[in-house]
């Protein structure tokens, strides 16, 4: 789903339950008394006729995978929540996610056992870990997480940015995989892989450039860890997207 340009979708309700995942823009959508702010990467599920409404953003595409029929049956076998929204958080929900959209670009040539595998993987994941815990992120977390987010390329100092935040450099590691599920270090280099993916979609700028933009250490290690993440290559990845350049299948701007 594209939207070329800022537009308000009044409340309405998707039969099937589907997952979400934005890709470029941003956009707000809320239900009930849940409110989800999408940034590219962000990943949602919603169950069966969820009410909702959105806010978007110039230049929105987000990804949603529909599950319908049997699928039902296997989100009800995992235990997933089925009552309302739900933002997943963990970055092995947002790449299984990314390969799956990979896997649509592809068009005629998309395994369908691949998609298959994915999907039950992405079902899982989101039911073992996906939500955070039932409590409020400490403000001080949140600081940190803001910092990192604005410029994952940057030389992390752990002991630096707990004391900043008036803590122990344990604590905040603690802490940090109490909320996130993983290490802070595997965070960033998330964030980093995240960036490669936007500059890869969106640009023609080199590869070697754009692994130093992000923070990697040379050209090589981009690739290791793009495809340790991704199960392709940057080079596959770019061309992948280069063919849909002028329109996604399916995609048509609203």
């Amino acid at each position: 789903m594209r939207h070329d340009r800022a537009r308000i979708c009044e409340e309405h309700v998707h039969e099937a339950a589907y997952f979400s995942l934005l890709l470029d823009g941003r956009y707000r959508e809320t239900s009930g008394a849940v409110t989800v702010d999408y940034r590219p990467f962000t990943i949602a599920f919603h169950p069966p006729r969820t009410s909702h409404n959105d806010v978007m953003g110039d230049a929105t595409r987000v990804f949603m995978i529909e599950l319908g029929g049997s699928w039902l049956d296997v989100i009800a076998s995992y235990g997933m929540p089925m009552r309302e929204l739900q933002q997943v958080h963990g970055e092995d929900a947002t790449w299984l996610a990314v390969r799956l959209h990979q896997e649509y670009l592809r068009g005629e040539d998309a395994s369908d056992f691949t998609i298959e595998s994915l999907l039950f993987e992405l079902c899982g994941t989101v039911a073992e870990g996906g939500a955070r815990p039932e409590i409020a992120v400490p403000g001080w977390l949140a600081a940190v997480e803001a910092r990192v987010e604005s410029d994952p390329a940057e030389r992390f100092d752990l002991r630096e940015l707990a004391a900043t935040a008036g803590v122990h450099p344990t604590h905040l590691a603690r802490t940090f995989r109490r909320f996130h599920g993983r290490s802070m270090g595997d965070f960033v280099t998330g964030l980093r892989v995240q960036h490669v993916c936007r500059a890869l979609a969106q640009t023609d700028v080199a590869l070697a450039k754009i692994a130093a933009d992000a923070g990697f250490v040379d050209q090589s290690h981009l690739t290791r860890v793009f495809r340790e993440t991704l199960g392709t290559t940057p080079a596959k990845y770019r061309r992948l997207h280069a063919a849909h350049t002028n329109g996604l299948p399916g995609s048509d701007p609203l």
